[in-house]
């Protein structure tokens, strides 16, 4: 029997046991700070009961919420009040709040759908939001999205697009629609990396004339991973950025879809960021393109957008939407960012 090895063995057992202790406690504390359904439709019924809507028990009651409890949320809500949840928020309600608590509300499948619809509705066709929401979404999303939106508005996603937009952007627009990107990111084949490179050039900066087809087939089916390894190399080997190379071969609408494909493609969180801030700069705020991306990002990366937002702006995102925002609205956005953190 060795002294040394009781203490060595007793504070094994010490330590397994703290950490045990801490497994559980923390697990507890988890269960404790996060409200269960029931709780959660019980605070938004009593907000909206009644004569006016307490807007802080509502903004509280949502806050931080993630999309799986919210379809829970919506199934009790109807279950113990016979009523829609969406379309009570919707009567209860006004303005950006609203417009805020009705996103976070939807379906993220749906609310694609129904946003893809108000790109090309009406007169004239919103182009920055159609070609976002086709740019930055993975492609098994995208498939999901166009067989809801068949299903809402019984017309195929691509009868709508080839009404709305024209040209080789109709044509990009339908490429990326199609859902059919490779999404093996896992593994990049260089081979395949340095053919695109020479494709791209062959048919851009090294002919005169453009051959468009080559463009569409590189940004809409190679995986996001691939095209930024394609990106690099362009610039290794042609001293210039692939940006600068599409800036020069295209204008118009395709040109700016294809360059933010790139720059999505680059940086996700920077990309966005920037989207953020051009919906917030200048007199008033594009508050439908604040919402969208607040709600479309904040339980995939909103966090990381807010990081690079301090980096490129050197302002806080939080800081931005208290100048630009105010009341609930300005409340409940506030709200979203600290739960993602």
């Amino acid at each position: 029997f060795s002294i040394n090895n009781f203490f060595a063995h007793t504070y094994q057992y010490y330590f397994c046991f703290h950490l045990i202790r801490v497994y559980l406690l923390s697990s507890l504390t988890h269960k404790m700070s996060t409200p269960s359904p029931e709780h959660i439709a019980d605070e938004m019924y009593l907000a909206m009961k009644g004569i006016g809507t307490d807007e802080k028990r509502l903004t509280k009651a949502i806050s931080g919420v993630d999309h799986e409890t919210i379809a829970h949320v919506k199934e009790v809500f109807a279950r113990k009040y016979h009523k829609d949840l969406w379309k009570e928020v919707k009567s209860e309600t006004s303005g950006n709040y609203r417009r805020l608590l009705k996103g976070i509300l939807t379906d993220p499948i749906k609310y694609d759908a129904k946003l893809l619809h108000a790109s090309m509705k009406g007169l004239g066709t919103k182009d920055e939001m159609l070609t976002e929401l086709l740019v930055c979404r993975h492609p098994n999303h995208i498939r999901k999205v166009a067989k809801c939106f068949h299903d809402i508005y019984g017309k195929s996603l691509n009868e709508w697009i080839a009404k709305d937009t024209s040209g080789d952007y109709c044509k990009f627009l339908l490429a990326l629609a199609a859902g059919d990107r490779d999404d093996n990111a896992a593994h990049i084949d260089m081979s395949r990396v340095e053919s695109d490179v020479h494709a791209l050039f062959t048919a851009g900066e090294g002919r005169m004339g453009t051959d468009e087809k080559v463009f569409i087939e590189v940004f809409a089916k190679r995986s996001w991973k691939h095209i930024r390894k394609v990106s690099d190399l362009y610039a290794e080997k042609h001293k210039h950025s692939l940006q600068t190379a599409l800036k020069k071969e295209f204008s118009g609408d395709i040109e700016r879809a294809l360059c933010w494909a790139l720059e999505f493609y680059e940086h996700k969180p920077a990309f966005f960021a920037k989207r953020l801030y051009k919906s917030m700069e200048g007199l008033g705020t594009r508050d439908v393109d604040l919402v969208r991306i607040v709600c479309t990002r904040r339980e995939v990366d909103l966090y990381e957008i807010a990081q690079e937002y301090l980096k490129i702006y050197n302002k806080t995102l939080k800081e931005a939407f208290d100048s630009e925002t105010s009341g609930d609205y300005k409340v409940l956005l506030s709200n979203i960012l600290k739960g993602c953190e």
